[in-house]
């Protein structure tokens, strides 16, 4: 999860950097998350044995940078007010990010009601994530439904 928070800091960072004149701070964070995950894949592999789906983890890390996208031409054509941009790349992203999920077929329905018993255990939780996972869920079936189809 730290390289797909790495990858959407980086790409919305130069953007950022450029509208509000913080390039040095943004550089030095992105340096900063980048050494901290390639330590930890070190030390999970080393340590704890711990394989990565290389296929799947690609998969994440590109629909990640992908999400980003349409949040890039709001910041730089727009000149909408700073609290508007901030709520609006807020929004677009997860959306793009729970539709491309399904999408790529990264999830799958046994996976994704694997996470929803997961998250009916913690009530704060289940707010945001239940509507996202029955999203997801319904992209799956009709995706599914298409496939089967043609």
């Amino acid at each position: 999860m730290t390289l797909i928070n790495f990858l959407t800091f980086t790409i919305l960072a130069l953007a950022l950097a450029k509208n509000y004149g913080v390039s040095g701070g943004n550089n030095r964070l992105a340096g900063v998350k980048y050494n901290r995950n390639i330590i930890a894949l070190h030390i999970a592999r080393a340590r704890f044995k711990i394989e990565f789906a290389a296929n799947s983890v690609t998969k994440i890390y590109i629909i990640s940078a992908i999400s980003t996208v349409p949040s890039l031409p709001l910041l730089r054509f727009t000149s909408l007010p700073d609290l508007f941009e901030v709520i609006a790349g807020g929004v677009l992203y997860p959306f793009i990010d729970a539709t491309l999920t399904p999408l790529t077929r990264i999830a799958s329905t046994p996976e994704l009601q694997t996470v929803t018993r997961i998250t009916q255990k913690i009530q704060p939780l289940t707010l945001i994530a239940e509507p996202t996972l029955k999203y997801q869920q319904k992209i799956l079936r009709v995706t599914a439904k298409a496939a089967d189809t043609s």
